[in-house]
């Protein structure tokens, strides 16, 4: 499986996430692909695609958006993930910037997006970059704001994507006797166990992945949530049904894999 990251970097911050994700995802034949200086890249050797970029004054780097118009028909089947890097003080501008970032052709259709943060890197700025940012953003030092939880976020999201891919084309099963012996398809099987966050998150990565996921113990989480340990009795536990149970262990085995990373 073929993965290429491609991406464009005014400062090096979207470059230093794209190779973190890349190396997140070293399991692949994964591709960092600078489209600055590699402009016409063979896109049709790769499976996947995902693509990157800054964000100055609201919008995406003029080269990714011509990049993104002038390849649009081929990056529509291929692309899983995409990302804009920006420094947006507020929830609401971050999440606007994104969803104005790419083709909408592309936005629509892609499970995997995130604003993942950025930084102002004064060492790097011109002389009229630095003024702007001392007048818009009143900031007169090099300060970082990258979100490393949605970059783990969007990492895991990927991984998930990327799991049920192998195991489409691989046509792949996990070992039978791990199902719960239960005879009735949808009864709920407990998928993975763990502090509330942890589950929080598969259980967004695995509705991510279009599979229905839900909490045991819930309630016991957030009044004790010093109870809600692995291996106790008052853990917090996914459950899914158990006709999802083959897949969603597959991508619960790739977040594990991702954390203790």
């Amino acid at each position: 499986m073929k993965i290429a990251i491609l991406y464009i970097s005014k400062h090096g911050t979207t470059e230093k996430i794209a190779k973190q994700i890349a190396d997140a995802l070293a399991e692949y034949d994964c591709n960092v692909i600078d489209i600055k200086k590699h402009k016409h890249p063979d896109l049709e050797k790769f499976d996947y695609l995902i693509l990157g970029s800054s964000i100055y004054a609201g919008k995406i780097q003029q080269a990714m958006d011509n990049f993104c118009h002038q390849y649009l028909a081929q990056l529509q089947p291929k692309v899983i993930g995409l990302f804009v890097c920006g420094m947006q003080p507020t929830e609401e501008q971050r999440e606007q910037e994104l969803m104005r970032a790419f083709p909408s052709e592309l936005f629509e259709r892609t499970t995997t997006k995130s604003f993942l943060g950025g930084e102002f890197l004064f060492e790097k700025m011109s002389i009229w970059e630095r003024w702007i940012v001392r007048h818009i953003s009143k900031v007169s030092n090099s300060v970082s704001m990258i979100n490393d939880h949605a970059v783990q976020q969007f990492i895991s999201k990927l991984q998930s994507h990327l799991v049920l891919a192998s195991l489409d084309d691989n046509n792949s099963s996990l070992d039978v006797n791990k199902l719960p012996e239960t005879e009735d398809d949808d009864l709920p099987v407990e998928v993975f166990s763990g502090v509330m966050w942890e589950c929080g998150m598969v259980k967004s990565i695995l509705e991510d992945a279009g599979i229905e996921a839900f909490f045991n113990n819930e309630n016991l989480g957030n009044v004790a949530p010093w109870i809600a340990a692995p291996g106790g009795s008052g853990a917090i536990n996914v459950v899914v049904a158990k006709h999802d149970f083959q897949t969603a262990s597959a991508i619960v085995q790739q977040f594990i894999k991702n954390n203790e990373a």
